[in-house]
């Protein structure tokens, strides 16, 4: 399989974690890179990764990368690597949320991370009901379509504007520091956008 795109064009992978549920059909139509114990919950596989500590044994798919259970970056760390080559790219990360904390963590370091590298990049992390919780953006402006609670999240220091229909805005570039709670529990109320210098993540509370 082609791993490479032409740089104009936005490659679309989903990756599968070992959360769970099953993936969706929508999600399969996409290539599916399977991440460990990811495997168990889709139908379509194009590529694995992993070291089978949460899967056993290897799954039936052209690529298989096998990995020691002895190393210094998650499954999921290796599974970007996989695809870095990418300079425009969507990823949908399902079975990534939820389970132990630190894990849950270092899901969203390691997208970040990546999409430093990236020309343009936005992944989705998907819970287990199929909402969207978060969402990571490269640097560039956003649109986002909402209603309700939202908060943004970087891990180095940012220069970021936020406008439109929410409640909090700022309308001129504004320092934002690392995990800092000057952009925590916003209120959308539609359309607003993002503009950002850095990498961030936007991450999405649906009340009952």
């Amino acid at each position: 399989m082609d791993l490479t795109s032409r740089s104009n064009e936005v490659a679309q992978w989903t990756l599968v974690g070992p959360m769970g549920p099953k993936v969706p059909s929508r999600l399969e139509a996409f290539n599916v890179l399977a991440v460990d114990g990811g495997a168990s919950y889709t139908s379509k596989i194009d590529v694995w990764v992993g070291d089978s500590d949460s899967y056993l044994g290897k799954p039936s798919a052209p690529i298989i990368h096998q990995l020691k259970q002895e190393k210094s970056k998650s499954d999921l760390g290796h599974a970007l690597e996989l695809v870095s080559n990418l300079s425009r790219i969507e990823l949908h990360l399902w079975g990534f949320l939820g389970g132990r904390r630190d894990h849950e963590m270092i899901n969203f370091g390691e997208v970040l991370l990546f999409s430093n590298k990236k020309e343009f990049l936005q992944a989705y992390f998907y819970g287990p009901s199929g909402e969207i919780e978060a969402k990571i953006c490269s640097h560039g402006e956003w649109k986002f379509e909402f209603r309700g609670t939202f908060s943004i999240v970087t891990i180095e220091l940012s220069t970021l504007l936020i406008t439109g229909n929410c409640k909090y805005k700022l309308e001129e570039p504004t320092p934002l520091k690392p995990f800092s709670s000057l952009a925590l529990s916003n209120q959308a109320m539609g359309a607003f956008q993002v503009t950002s210098d850095k990498p961030f993540i936007i991450l999405f509370n649906y009340e009952e």
